[in-house]
């Protein structure tokens, strides 16, 4: 390979990086590290470890008295895996009920939790982080062994760790809770039933900051290329038409007489008769 295609390959190369960007990305399917419900009515009970969770808005009236209680959802997911640069494009929390679980339809919410510190284990109504007023997305759930998804992409970005809440918003009929897999219905058949979190990211293009010196070396370089690399040409395909009457001549000779091309070997013309 000679020098100036070489040098000519790195110019283009060096182009590349500069102009072209590079993007990368992925998908993450993440499973709760930590899930459990609480309730109002026993506010001090835990729920962690149980293969069932409740979200729930009850509210009937008992011998002329209204009896009201709730039950909410705690998830946690770690998200430690999404690069510290990505762009989270959606993320997506995928509930599945349980065969038992729908009675009535729940108007379920989900809402974030700035505060991941609590325990599967020790978690209850009464110790419970604060949790935002505003839902992050609402679905209605309505029937048992079905699959819902909600849109969680504005509070995963820029989060390391998440805790999401679900709480069913308006009050439903007695017994008429939505109840969901947990984590712990994980296994080789019912493993695709717990709480799970899917991300999808993108990482932003790969960005070069070369020095003002390799986009001059990129500019002079092309110059010469193209104000050298033209007289080279003329010279080479002269050079070429040069040789070929060269090697022409060498191999024929012109009769004096009646200017025929002859073979070399020849002591007489073939068409006048003159000695050569």
């Amino acid at each position: 390979m000679s020098i100036r295609r070489v040098f000519s390959v790195f110019l283009c190369l060096l182009f590349l990086l500069a102009v072209v960007p590079i993007v990368s990305g992925g998908e993450l399917s993440i499973v709760a590290t930590a899930d459990s419900y609480t309730e109002s009515d026993y506010p001090d009970v835990n729920h962690g470890g149980v293969s069932t969770l409740y979200s729930y808005n009850c509210e009937y009236e008992l011998l002329g008295y209204i009896i009201s209680y709730e039950r909410h959802i705690w998830l946690k997911f770690d998200l430690s895996e999404i690069p510290s640069d990505a762009k989270v494009k959606s993320a997506i929390l995928r509930m599945h009920t349980s065969i038992i679980g729908v009675t009535s339809t729940n108007k379920v919410g989900v809402f974030l939790c700035s505060h991941s510190d609590w325990q599967e284990l020790e978690i209850t109504w009464n110790n419970s982080p604060q949790v935002t007023e505003q839902s992050i997305d609402i679905v209605y759930v309505a029937s048992p062994d079905t699959y819902y998804d909600f849109d969680v992409t504005s509070a995963v970005k820029g989060r390391s760790v998440i805790t999401l809440v679900l709480k069913t918003l308006e009050p439903t009929d007695l017994f008429g809770w939505a109840a969901f897999d947990s984590r712990e219905t994980g296994g080789t058949i019912f493993g695709e039933y717990r709480p799970r979190l899917t991300v999808e990211y993108t990482i932003p293009p790969l960005t070069v900051d070369f020095p003002p010196w390799v986009f001059q070396s990129l500019i002079i370089g092309s110059i010469v290329i193209a104000v050298v690399g033209i007289p080279v040409v003329g010279i080479l395909i002269g050079y070429a038409v040069t040789s070929k009457k060269k090697q022409r001549s060498a191999l024929t000779k012109v009769c004096p007489q009646c200017g025929r091309m002859l073979s070399p070997a020849l002591k007489f013309c073939p068409y006048c008769g003159k000695a050569l």
